[in-house]
């Protein structure tokens, strides 16, 4: 709030309540006498009367449609960025001038989004009412011609999305031409009418992120400062000739790769020197991981799929990883995890395989925070080991996965796990052993419940939740779906011991009555969710 100026009923230092905020003599601004009196003897905040200084003066002062306004764009600004993208859209339509000042700012610029869906675009048909947008997402939309209103609006955009449309590539380049500013491209599944390209005089230089399926020479010659690159093509439509032309031209910035990884991409690859990826994910292809990991070894983060004994060898390629996705590849011998030893600096962990089983044998890692195992057979004591091994374990995932006994979990002494998802358990031995060092805040058990005809006994009942209840004194959040042994009884136990749940979800305990839901909800302050997890 603006202060009261000094010396009032007369000439003398007053402050000024514009932008500079600094005292200066009344007499340097001309004003009547009788104007000077009023505004120097009363408080601006009852009055509305304001004191501006001779250089904040001139730019407060703005012709509008009904006078002058004394608040500067910086101040409409300020308030303008407390409103949400409709509420944008309704103050552009106000007036010329807040609209030149929500044009003019990058922050508000990039606050719109326009979605076109479901059209044909050409010389008779255009959207309508086009705010000028920073990012369009195009859906289903059939693209024929849009030189009436692409001109202007491409201009200021930095993203675009397409999704399920169709368009020739000579008419994509025209719009691509028509986005100088463009930084971020997902071209998803478009169908190309045409392929032909013509020639090409343009280039994005501002372009930093290229998601596609279908990918074309031409690609290589617009986009030569990628960051990031995401092809995922459909086998039979896989250009990799093409995807190596877009690499190569982007090498010196390029990151961040997504793509098949193929004998001829390993061979291109060798040869790009400047090339320094820090990510890879493999989506297909049946070149050796080895080979590529020899070749890339500032990659942090690797997404592959590979044989133990190729893992073994990028391992000792790639020291500096930190994550590691790792679908293995069955070959019918046991999966030895001896590849973690040459990964010190390893902080996320992914396996997955169809059921093959999984030795981690003496494997130590000091840095792993996070584990995802799925469809795995999991060796006697070999998880517990290993999670001892881990002294900065904080989320364990299993999946469809077979442990010899709930003690390679419960037993083993991890103070620092607080977080563990459990989704279709096979045990072998029924019988459990719960370290009271256990420190879980989140536990959540899906699809526990397995047909005795198919599987083993059931696994979680009323006693299994006693001891969850008794052991693990920090627990919050609990989630546990179809696991139809227990029963109210596990409720009972809830109540009296389990004081410090703040969400609890039990969805598909069919023998949980609905009293004793109701009692749960009414005695403890507890959110009761009963949502299916998938």
């Amino acid at each position: 709030m603006p202060s009261k100026p000094s010396n009032a009923g007369g000439g003398g230092v007053i402050r000024c309540c514009g932008p500079c905020r600094k005292r200066f003599r009344s007499e340097l601004v001309t004003a009547d006498r009788s104007v000077a009196s009023v505004l120097l003897a009363s408080d601006p905040a009852e009055t509305g009367l304001f004191w501006f200084c001779p250089g904040c003066r001139p730019r407060l002062t703005v012709e509008s449609d009904e006078g002058e306004d004394y608040l500067p764009p910086e101040l409409w600004l300020e308030i303008f960025e407390l409103l949400d993208g409709a509420s944008i859209l309704q103050v552009r339509l106000t007036c010329h001038r807040w609209r030149e000042i929500v044009d003019g700012s990058r922050w508000l610029h990039d606050m719109f989004w326009v979605n076109i869906e479901a059209m044909k675009l050409d010389w008779c048909h255009e959207p309508e009412n086009l705010p000028p947008a920073a990012n369009v997402t195009m859906q289903t939309v059939k693209i024929l011609e849009v030189d009436s209103w692409w001109p202007w609006f491409g201009s200021g955009l930095l993203s675009i999305a397409l999704y399920g449309c169709e368009v020739a590539l000579s008419t994509l380049l025209e719009m691509l031409r028509g986005a100088p500013n463009l930084e971020w491209l997902n071209l998803g599944d478009t169908v190309y009418s045409s392929v032909e390209a013509g020639a090409v005089d343009f280039r994005l230089d501002r372009l930093t992120h290229l998601s596609c399926r279908t990918v074309f020479n031409v690609f290589g010659q617009i986009c030569t400062r990628l960051e990031e690159l995401d092809v995922q093509p459909d086998q039979e439509i896989f250009n990799e000739e093409a995807l190596c032309i877009v690499i190569q031209s982007s090498q010196r910035t390029l990151k961040q790769l997504t793509s098949h990884l193929t004998p001829y991409m390993l061979n291109q690859i060798a040869g790009m020197r400047a090339l320094k990826l820090d990510k890879f994910d493999q989506v297909g292809g049946q070149a050796s991981a080895a080979q590529f990991s020899q070749m890339q070894r500032f990659i942090k983060d690797l997404t592959i799929i590979a044989t133990g004994e190729e893992l073994n060898e990028v391992g000792t390629n790639l020291p500096r990883l930190e994550y590691i996705d790792v679908t293995l590849k069955p070959n019918g011998t046991t999966g030895m995890t001896s590849f973690l030893e040459g990964m010190p600096q390893l902080k996320r962990l992914t396996i997955r395989c169809n059921q093959q089983e999984l030795i981690f044998g003496l494997c130590k890692s000091p840095h792993l925070e996070f584990i995802c195992l799925t469809e795995l057979q999991i060796g006697i004591d070999n998880m517990q080991r290993y999670l001892q091994n881990c002294p900065k374990i904080d989320s364990l995932i299993l999946s469809i996965c077979t442990l010899s006994s709930w003690s390679d979990l419960f037993a083993a002494q991890i103070p620092t796990l607080r977080s563990l998802h459990l989704t279709k358990i096979k045990v072998l031995q029924s019988s459990t052993n719960l370290n009271n060092q256990l420190n879980l805040t989140e536990l959540d058990f899906y699809n526990c419940d397995i047909p005795e005809d198919i599987l083993n006994p059931l696994i979680l009942t009323d006693q299994t939740m006693a001891i969850v209840c008794q052991e693990l004194p920090l627990l919050r959040q609990l989630t546990v779906i179809d696991c139809c042994s227990i029963t109210d009884a596990s409720v009972e136990l809830i109540i009296t011991i389990c004081g410090q749940f703040s969400w609890l979800n039990l969805y598909g305990c069919d023998r949980i009555s609905d009293a004793a839901r109701k009692l749960l909800e009414k005695v403890r302050e507890t959110h009761l969710s009963e949502e299916r997890v998938t």
